[in-house]
Parts: C-alpha cells; structure tokens; sequence
C-alpha cells in the first residue's frame, strides 16, 4: 500500500506517522531542506515532478493509491491541477480549507469526478470527534424540532504553533490562507455536518488587533440553515483560555458539546471522552481509505468556502455602510 503527503509542516508530519501506522510506505513531497522525519520509513521528493530522488528512489504517481496535500491552502489548487495532469486516479484527502478562494458555485459539482479525474476529500477532522459523534447519534433519535445553536471557538495566535515566531506562520497572511474564517472554518464545516445547508448568511468581522499582518482575526455569523432557524457562530485569535464549544438547543433539551474538553452534556447529564489529538485524523483516514460515508466531500469543501466568500462579503458591507455614514 503506497502513499503520499505533500507539504511537511507540523500537520502533513502528523498525517505522514499515522498513515505509516496504518501499514503504508509513504513518500513526503516537501522542499524542506532541514526534514529529518522518519528517514528511514519514507521516501522524500522536493516536487511532483522530481520522479527520481538523489537517492535513486522513484516517485510513481500513478502507482499510489492515497495522496494528502499538507501544503500551504494557496498552493491547494495548483497541487490538485498538477495531479490530474500527472495522471494521478486514487483518493486525494487536501487539508482544510479546500482553497483560499471559492471557485464556481458548489452547485456545479455534483460529483468529484467532473472536477478531477480522482476522488477529493476535504480534511475536516473533527466530524469523527466522538463529542460530534455522540451528538449525532442523539440526533437521530430525537424527534424534537431544533430551535437555535451557538458555536464558538477561540485561541490565541500566540499558542498556536509553539516554537515558531507568530508573523512566519500563514495565519497571519491573506494571500496564503490566514484569518480566522479559514483557520477555524472547522466550525463551518460543523454547522453544515450537523444542522444542514446555510440558506442565509449575515457576518461582521475583520482585523481587530496587531497579531496578524492583514488576515482576519474575529469573526460573528449569523445562519439560517437547513434544519436549524437560528445558527450563531464566533471565532476568533484572541481568547486567551482556548475554548471550542456548541450548544444546541432543541424544544425538550439542551445539548452542551464541548469539542476542547470533551465534554457531552445533554440537559445537565454528562459525559466524559479522552481524546488524542490524532485520533480524530486516524479514524478520518481510515473512513477515507474504507467507503468514505463520512468524511467531507468535495463539495461540502466548495460549501464551506461560499460560506467563507458570503461572510467576508457581508462585513465588507457593514464596513462601507458605516463608512457612508
């Protein structure tokens, strides 16, 4: 069983160890020249188009059967066109968010086939969180109408990636894919996974504080969607206690899912889960090598990044409108 990660930094490592757990030879494409990674479990490329390695080793893309694209977000899309024109034909997981930009409407890709010659997934992780999972499972025995839920996710940019200076870290960047709507668009993701379709989008956000050179730093939406009236949502850089929680209300009880703890209360009565930071990807990688039933699809990722493009959109509003006044 072969596969690939592109991109090395600290989460394309991560999927690179756990699909060596999982019993595959991987190859990194990286042009990192400090990699020490596992020298002896992987083979390292400098690019797609690098076939043989100095040491003699051959990158085949047509022989792997799974690729995850690791890279920076504002290289997804180039990477993703560079395997179509290689004629990769496998599973491709690419690290969320799908692209910087939204593309054509989500509408227009039924299928991952009319898009790529392979199969796409969009790595959001926490769908296979067993807070998430256990919600579901509530959900699907509840009968009770949902009224109202309320994410909010927050951790300073400064905790993030320890050991790294903050401004070479592209959160902090526009171009490279930074800003909260981005970075944190797993609450999306959610809200989509658990309550439905976003039919309407109301946002303010923008760059509030000094911790990021141009990026997006907090955000406010506010959804209708399919299955739920009233979805809120706040992410941000700046909380200094690191939180990510949703609460749900529905007619006869309220839900508390708190993802950061892991913690499932359902009307005062809780539940405890011990979660290690892999998990979540183990168990999205093995949905993706199996029947991928729930894994985001290309599409759910094209969903997310039009919710992205209507959020900025709307606070690009709210902006000029005060600025008329």
């Amino acid at each position: 069983m072969q596969a690939a990660v592109v991109g090395l930094g600290s989460i394309g490592e991560l999927h690179a160890r756990i699909l060596i757990e999982l019993g595959y030879k991987v190859q990194i494409v990286t042009a990192r020249k400090d990699t020490v990674f596992l020298p002896n479990q992987v083979e390292i490329f400098e690019s797609l188009d690098q076939t043989v390695s100095k040491e003699g080793k051959t990158l085949d893309i047509k022989a792997l059967e799974y690729i995850v694209i690791a890279n920076e977000t504002s290289r997804h899309g180039e990477t993703l066109a560079k395997l179509s024109e290689l004629g990769f034909k496998g599973k491709v997981l690419v690290e969320k968010p799908l692209y910087t930009n939204a593309p054509d409407a989500p509408e227009k890709v039924k299928d991952s086939r009319r898009e790529y010659p392979f199969t796409v997934y969009v790595g959001y992780n926490l769908r296979y969180h067993p807070v998430i999972e256990r919600f579901k499972e509530e959900a699907e025995k509840d009968t009770d109408r949902l009224v109202s839920a309320h994410c909010y996710v927050g951790q300073n940019l400064n905790t993030w990636r320890k050991g790294r200076p903050i401004q070479d870290c592209y959160s902090v960047s526009k171009a490279m894919g930074g800003g909260v709507l981005r970075d944190l668009s797993h609450e999306l993701d959610l809200a989509l996974h658990l309550f439905g379709k976003a039919q309407k989008i109301k946002a303010l956000g923008g760059r509030f504080t000094n911790l990021t050179k141009d990026s997006d730093d907090v955000f406010a939406l506010l959804l209708e969607t399919e299955n739920c009236p009233i979805v809120s949502m706040q992410m941000n850089y700046i909380d200094h206690i690191a939180q990510r929680t949703i609460t749900v209300n529905r007619e006869k009880s309220t839900y508390i899912l708190n993802v950061k703890e892991g913690l499932f209360n359902k009307n005062g009565v809780i539940e405890k889960f011990t979660v290690a930071r892999e998990d979540t990807y183990r168990k999205m990688h093995q949905d993706v090598l199996a029947k991928g039933e729930k894994v985001a699809t290309l599409e759910d990722g094209l969903r997310v990044m039009h919710m992205i493009k209507e959020a900025e959109r709307e606070a690009e509003r709210e902006v000029n409108k005060d600025s008329a006044g």
